[in-house]
């Protein structure tokens, strides 16, 4: 028998015994719960059963009052349990909600993957899978009324240099990490073609612009997911300033004009090694022209073959001619070159070709380029400038980052302004600002002003330096 149960079955068990006063008093402190009830009522029958009537009168009414109690209790145990019911189903609801969120989160996550790695993938064009140089055309041909000929020669050479890069890369899969690698590369390797540790920052601005509209053609046109170059940008101006560049000594000028290429090298390839080639293709005329007509060297990349013209009353003068217009021989109209670029617009100006270019057989080469017709390139060297500054300087032992190809313009400075020529016709020779008004009309030499020059430097041919030592290494 439970514990729980003795006391009142011992109870029950005493009333035969009792006064019915004492038995039913008994049975009114009694205290049975319904689930004490039916054990009572199940152990002891024999003991109800002998009870006295008026004595199981007074134990049914009992065990009614305590079984309306206890269908109280039950039914506030039911609310009870109800409630617990309806907590749980917040609990599950709580529960259904964090799963929510869980997933909500997951999902969040996989989107800012998605965001991480790009937009959504979109079926791109067949030719993506081509390289980057194989486009170029396709993107001229989309934007042909909007790009002119000197805008297309600009994207041609950043899209190459990029190219360069990117190799056989597919168009599809190029990515940031190649535009950075490219930029970095015109930091450094494209500012020593000019000399410089690192690349002026508009020129790289430049550069950067033609790649990030390239890209968004592509993007417009499927053939690459996303503007690789669209969140990149040219890294700030340094505030250290380039050390000034300066002109090649006399000394440093023997230097260069008694090496292999200008007396005899090995071969045509190996110009750095003394031997007995002579070598007067355009590397050795590219030094000679910008020391001795003061000539930028992009402005010697783009001079051509027509470029070489006659002045003076009996065309006694052989010029160069730095120029973006020309006139049609028969009708005389303008024809504006623009694969043509120059610094400035004062930089269109005549260059005179110096008596000692010609006692170097300056003459016989232009005849030899006619053959390539009037348009053809007057020097085809590719990047001459690049191989002077980082490999001939080095080879003779002309070191530090002031000097460079353009250090021959500076000699070229020095030597006119000895001269007694006025500064008008100094800036028109080297192609500067002009200082006054009266200059803007005039920004070509005339026959005047080119028979001062050619006095002036007649008058000693040993300057800026002495070179008949190729005379006698001219080819016969």
């Amino acid at each position: 028998m439970a514990a729980w149960c003795y006391p009142a079955c011992c109870a029950l068990d005493e009333i035969g015994m009792m006064t019915l006063e004492q038995g039913i008093k008994t049975i009114d402190d009694l205290d049975l719960l319904l689930d004490e009830q039916v054990v009572v009522l199940s152990m002891m029958p024999d003991v109800l059963a002998s009870l006295p009537q008026p004595v199981r009168i007074a134990l049914v009414k009992r065990l009614k009052v305590i079984n309306a109690a206890t269908a109280q209790e039950i039914q506030q145990i039911q609310t009870e349990a109800l409630l617990v019911v309806t907590e749980t189903e917040s609990i599950r609801n709580a529960v259904r909600h964090i799963r929510h969120a869980e997933d909500q989160a997951a999902v969040l996550a996989a989107l800012a993957t998605m965001e991480a790695r790009g937009p959504s993938r979109k079926t791109l064009a067949e030719d993506s899978a081509l390289p980057l140089l194989q486009h170029i055309e396709t993107c001229f041909a989309w934007k042909d009324a909007a790009l002119s000929l000197k805008t297309q020669k600009s994207y041609r050479t950043t899209l190459a240099l990029l190219g360069d890069v990117v190799g056989d890369k597919p168009m599809r899969d190029i990515d940031q990490k190649d535009v950075l690698v490219f930029l970095d590369r015109l930091l450094v390797a494209d500012g020593a073609k000019h000399g410089k540790s690192r690349l002026d920052r508009d020129t790289l601005v430049k550069h950067l612009s033609h790649v990030k509209s390239f890209f968004t053609w592509a993007e417009s046109t499927n053939r690459v997911y996303e503007n690789p170059a669209s969140k990149v940008q040219a890294p700030p101006e340094r505030t250290v300033e380039e050390p000034p560049r300066l002109e090649f000594s006399k000394i440093q000028l023997e230097k260069i004009f008694d090496a292999p290429l200008f007396v005899g090298c090995q071969s045509k390839n190996r110009i750095h090694r003394p031997g007995s080639y002579l070598c007067r293709d355009a590397r050795f005329w590219y030094p000679l022209v910008a020391l001795l007509t003061g000539a930028r060297l992009g402005e010697i990349e783009q001079l051509l073959v027509r470029d070489v013209q006659s002045r003076g009353p009996n065309g006694e003068y052989t010029v160069l001619a730095v120029k973006t217009v020309y006139r049609d021989p028969i009708s005389g109209e303008k024809i504006k070159r623009e694969q043509k670029t120059v610094k400035k617009p004062f930089s269109i100006r005549l260059l005179p070709v110096h008596p000692m270019m010609k006692r170097l057989g300056f003459m016989e080469y232009v005849e030899s380029m006619k053959v390539h017709g009037p348009d053809a390139p007057l020097f085809p060297a590719n990047r001459f400038g690049r191989t002077f500054n980082e490999f001939f300087l080095e080879h003779i032992g002309i070191t530090g980052e002031q000097y460079s190809f353009h250090s021959f313009r500076h000699s070229y400075k020095s030597y006119i302004r000895s001269s007694s020529l006025k500064a008008e016709i100094e800036n028109r020779l080297m192609g500067h600002k002009p200082k006054d008004i009266g200059e803007f009309y005039a920004r070509e030499l005339d026959d005047g002003e080119l028979a001062l020059y050619y006095k002036f430097v007649n008058t000693d041919l040993s300057k800026p330096v002495d070179l008949t030592h190729l005379i006698d290494f001219r080819p016969r």
